[in-house]
């Protein structure tokens, strides 16, 4: 600390000043310390909780959308499983691919996003 008051006391007070406030403030910046990670630690679990106040409404809209994306999805499914009991093998045919080109892919994220959320919660805890 001596050398950097004496360094200070070259360049003027305003100046010396300045620099030795710089150099103390790039020394500390170097180390991350027990104490700073535990106040970046809390911080980052007070946003969490901010967050998950914040998203509980959209709960029951996420849960909404599961329901009605899947159950046209199983709907459609059963009414092409229908159609090729009957018979109708053309009918099944162009139902199943209706099917896997317009709601496999947004099931698949909507299902994920729904049901997998909750599961990698409880991998963390």
């Amino acid at each position: 600390m001596g050398l950097l008051k004496t360094i200070g006391s070259l360049f003027g007070t305003d100046t010396g000043k300045k620099v030795v406030d710089a150099a103390i403030k790039t020394g500390d910046a170097l180390f991350f310390t027990d104490e700073e990670k535990s106040k970046a630690n809390f911080e980052v679990m007070k946003l969490q909780l901010e967050f998950a106040k914040s998203t509980t409404g959209s709960r029951v809209a996420r849960r909404l959308l599961a329901v009605m994306f899947g159950g046209t999805f199983l709907l459609l499914i059963l009414v092409a499983v229908a159609f090729g009991v009957i018979g109708r093998m053309e009918t099944a045919d162009y139902i199943l691919l209706v099917v896997k080109d317009t709601l496999a892919t947004p099931i698949a994220v909507i299902l994920g996003f729904y049901f997998f959320a909750q599961l990698g919660k409880s991998f963390q805890s």
